[in-house]
């Protein structure tokens, strides 16, 4: 009787086991969120203060590279900037009540995100990357600032950012573009390695990939990539896709990737903003 009860005993103390392990992880990712969150204020405090100058918001521009993704130029940022200044005017005294009606953040582990309205009744949102803690990590994401927008209202936020999101797309598409144009030709191909070290590290990879670069070049030149990414997406036989992950240690990669009617699929990845990777088929 006692021998039988103990495989029973053990399976119950696993399971109590398995279930503190998640509990303490669900807590940790809580009080992480939380602690994203309390951090909201200062950051757009220190934020506000830049922007309130020339010189400080090509300084915040500088040191935060994701920004290029929105204004291609810190000409372009501050040109937003000084069109906004009036319209935001300044936070507010002391932090609003997060209610959304002035002030409203949206948290997770890895990030944050923070809407606020100013004193002159314009909107600002903002999104954030969090380091992992390192001097190495803190620096490859700058400051961390990924997403700055402006809008006279708290409606017409959503608005700019997919307008911006939709920019930096078609600029995507442009380099994808410019990549299929380079493989259609031997001379281009060897241009495009020698411009993109990554894309092949040493000689045997750089023959290698003349030698994929040829085997592609019948398909890439049956089809040609519309011209935008909009006329991409609406194409009724094309299929395109898009994706971009920064995870830690904060590594930004992206994928564009074109496969025309009756086609192969054709993939370009970028690591840090640099080609790193081209492949062609399913």
């Amino acid at each position: 009787m006692l021998s039988a009860s103990r495989p029973r005993h053990r399976w119950l103390s696993w399971i109590a086991g398995l279930l503190a392990i998640g509990t303490m992880l669900i807590l940790s990712v809580v009080l992480r969120v939380q602690q994203n969150e309390g951090k909201a204020w200062p950051i757009l405090r220190a934020v506000e203060a830049r922007l309130a100058t020339d010189d400080g918001a090509r300084a915040l521009y500088a040191k935060n590279p994701r920004l290029s993704d929105c204004y291609p130029s810190a000409d372009a940022f501050l040109e937003t900037v000084r069109s906004h200044r009036s319209a935001f005017g300044a936070l507010p005294d002391r932090e609003p009540v997060m209610d959304g009606e002035k002030y409203d953040t949206d948290s997770d582990p890895q990030g944050l995100r923070a809407y606020v309205k100013g004193k002159g009744g314009g909107w600002m949102s903002l999104e954030l990357e969090q380091s992992d803690g390192t001097e190495a990590g803190h620096a490859a994401i700058g400051e961390g600032i990924t997403y700055l927008g402006f809008a006279d209202a708290s409606a017409s936020l959503r608005d700019v950012e997919r307008a911006s999101r939709a920019a930096f797309q078609e600029t995507v598409w442009g380099r994808f573009k410019a990549v299929e144009q380079a493989l259609l030709t031997e001379e281009g191909t060897e241009a495009l390695l020698q411009a993109n070290p990554l894309l092949a590290k040493n000689d045997g990879a750089r023959t290698a990939f003349l030698q994929e670069a040829r085997s592609w070049r019948p398909h890439l030149s049956a089809s040609t990539p519309p011209a935008s990414w909009v006329k991409a997406e609406d194409a009724p036989d094309d299929i395109v896709g898009f994706s971009r992950h920064s995870a830690p240690p904060f590594a930004d990669h992206m994928e564009m990737r074109w496969k025309p009617k009756d086609g192969e699929w054709l993939r370009v990845d970028w690591d840090q903003g640099k080609l790193v990777k081209v492949s062609m088929g399913d």
